[in-house]
């Protein structure tokens, strides 16, 4: 969750300097590089992933995922820079910090459900 706060930082400032009339088009720039989800991959690979987070969480996870990674961020960097010559590129900004927040709140959930199973096995 580091890295969507540095992102959300990120985007502040953005919004900050297209609202100043500040920037540059190459600062126009979304990236995802910190995003790391390997670590999860041996637990994909073998099924227990799913098993350990069932069906609805594993959906939030992979929607999470698939936002965060550098693929959707050259995506969303060409869509901001058009955005931006429309003179929309602010509420493109809010736009990818909402859907950033719904699919950071689903992972959250994730977190504290296994946190708090984790608590109820230690108490057995």
């Amino acid at each position: 969750m580091d890295e969507y706060e540095k992102l959300k930082e990120k985007l502040a400032n953005l919004r900050q300097l297209i609202s100043a009339g500040q920037v540059d088009e190459s600062e126009l720039l979304i990236t995802m590089e910190g995003f790391d989800f390997s670590a999860m991959n041996p637990l994909i690979q073998q099924g227990f992933f799913h098993y350990m987070l069932g069906a609805d969480k594993t959906k939030k996870y992979f929607a999470f995922v698939r936002f965060f990674n550098n693929n959707n961020a050259k995506v969303l960097t060409e869509i901001l820079r058009n955005q931006h010559q429309a003179g929309k590129s602010i509420s493109f900004l809010s736009y990818i910090q909402q859907e950033g927040n719904d699919l950071a709140d689903g992972i959250s959930e994730i977190r504290e459900s296994k946190l708090r199973r984790g608590l109820m096995l230690g108490n057995r």
